[in-house]
């Protein structure tokens, strides 16, 4: 395996990995809308 395939392979890795990480939170973020509160409890916990 030649430097310009593994690099070429490392960036289709992390093309892969942003498009699965992106769809992952697109569908974590639907239910932690329908609780606000919560959500909001724990953004202002985490920024004390």
């Amino acid at each position: 395996m030649t430097s310009d395939a593994a690099v070429a392979a490392l960036f289709a890795g992390a093309i892969v990995l942003g498009g699965v990480i992106r769809a992952l939170a697109k569908l974590v973020e639907r239910p932690k809308s329908a609780s606000p509160d919560k959500e909001s409890d724990v953004q202002h916990r985490r920024s004390r």
